[in-house]
């Protein structure tokens, strides 16, 4: 696992990317959205202490939506055998997503 942050507006995962890692959101906002047709639909809005990503990695599918950085975002970012390891080992992150 390793921690990385990104600023207002940074691509943090793109639609249709492959699902290879889990981001923890340690600190900031986080914009999920879809481009289609030239517009953006928000999604959501992801916030401190939830899993991005974590459903391409569990399904073994390609990113299904893009997310950026609303403002100055933290994350820690697992690989797929640390997210699973995680969650059989920490019932509370296995809880909260």
């Amino acid at each position: 696992m390793k921690q990385r942050a990104y600023n207002a507006g940074d691509i943090i995962l793109k639609e249709g990317d492959p699902s290879d890692v889990v981001y923890k959101i340690v600190s900031g906002d986080v914009e999920v959205f879809k481009e289609r047709d030239g517009q953006t639909i928000v999604l959501g809005l992801m916030k401190a202490g939830e899993f991005l990503g974590e459903m391409g990695v569990v399904d073994d599918e390609p990113r299904s939506a893009s997310a950026r950085a609303k403002n100055q975002v933290s994350v820690i970012i697992y690989e797929e055998q640390e997210f699973f390891r995680l969650l059989s080992q920490d019932g509370s992150s296995a809880e909260r997503m």
